[in-house]
């Protein structure tokens, strides 16, 4: 994916610590869209089903993805 997505500058929902972050990765896009979902759709089940589809695939490797340690305890994901 060739284009960086802006940070979000005073988002009013729950996000990431982007510190910690890289912006270039999958797991940065898939927070947008998590973001975004939850400002259209506060209910969906999209949390759940990123987690299941996660656990059915155990060895596929998250970390190259840019997801950090503790990535399902942020805000965001609760």
């Amino acid at each position: 994916m060739p284009l960086v997505p802006a940070p979000l500058k005073s988002p009013v929902h729950p996000w990431i610590n982007a510190s910690n972050v890289n912006d270039k990765r999958i797991y940065y896009r898939i927070c947008i869209i998590k973001y975004l979902l939850f400002t259209v759709s506060p209910n969906n089940t999209f949390t759940e089903k990123l987690k299941a589809l996660l656990a059915e695939y155990p060895t596929v490797d998250i970390h190259a993805m840019g997801f950090p340690d503790g990535w399902d305890k942020e805000e965001l994901w609760q």
